[in-house]
């Protein structure tokens, strides 16, 4: 089993751009950020809503909701309290 790397510190600027985002329903469409996943620092924790791209997936951040993100570049996602 091949060792955990931690992620190293970034420049901390991963937005991208603005685009607006539909969430259905109530929500509707919402001006959110899109977020470069590479560029994710450890411990930075996003409030939705927001997109965080990367080269093989997409993950919405829905609105009410909160990433953090841990040594090894997860995304641990979580209601807000």
């Amino acid at each position: 089993k091949p060792p955990l790397q931690h992620l190293g510190e970034t420049d901390g600027e991963a937005e991208i751009m603005q685009a607006e985002i539909y969430f259905g329903g109530e929500k509707g469409f919402v001006t959110s950020p899109i977020l470069d996943r590479y560029r994710l620092s450890p411990g930075q924790r996003i409030s939705g809503p927001a997109m965080f791209i990367e080269y093989d997936s997409t993950i919405i951040l829905q609105p009410d909701y909160v990433a953090q993100v841990d040594p090894f570049g997860n995304l641990l996602i979580q209601a807000q309290e």
